[in-house]
């Protein structure tokens, strides 16, 4: 569902997709996608590294974040923070991080000294190694210790 913002002002939000460190085709993947529900984007503030887009529907950037990591890999975290209260209840607008990584499935790379292939990219990394064929999964946190082999 679609949320009716004819009655707010033009600078209205209540998310902000933070994209960082990603591709071109993310960020045009996220704009179309928001274009294309509706979503009222109040204005897009590049950043360091990546933009900063301001919605009208948090629900919304908040699965569009979940689904631009699922299809393009990368950090997925989101902050809350309190905005106010109406009617007794407290408002929170959302900051939706997406932080991309410089490597994408299939791509060999080096860990620990061993090499290994990228099998997967979603909540987490799926690397098997080369020489054993042993599977292990990483936090993207860990993403700092992974080298791309050329």
């Amino acid at each position: 569902m679609v949320r009716d913002v004819t009655d707010k002002r033009p600078e209205y939000f209540e998310a902000i997709l933070q994209l960082r460190e990603v591709s071109e085709e993310v960020f045009e993947y996220a704009q179309s996608e928001l274009h294309k529900n509706g979503i009222h984007i109040a204005k897009i503030v590049p950043a360091e590294n990546g933009y900063d887009l301001y919605t009208a529907d948090s629900d919304f950037t908040k699965s569009l974040g979940r689904r631009i990591q699922e299809r393009f890999g990368g950090e997925y975290k989101i902050s809350p923070m309190l905005f106010g209260r109406k009617d007794s209840r407290q408002i929170y607008r959302l900051t939706i991080l997406v932080r991309g990584v410089p490597f994408k499935r299939g791509d060999k790379v080096l860990y620990e000294g061993e090499e290994y292939i990228i099998l997967m990219q979603g909540k987490e990394f799926m690397l098997q190694e080369i020489k054993t064929g042993k599977k292990i999964h990483l936090k993207y946190h860990e993403s700092k210790r992974i080298k791309l082999v050329s």
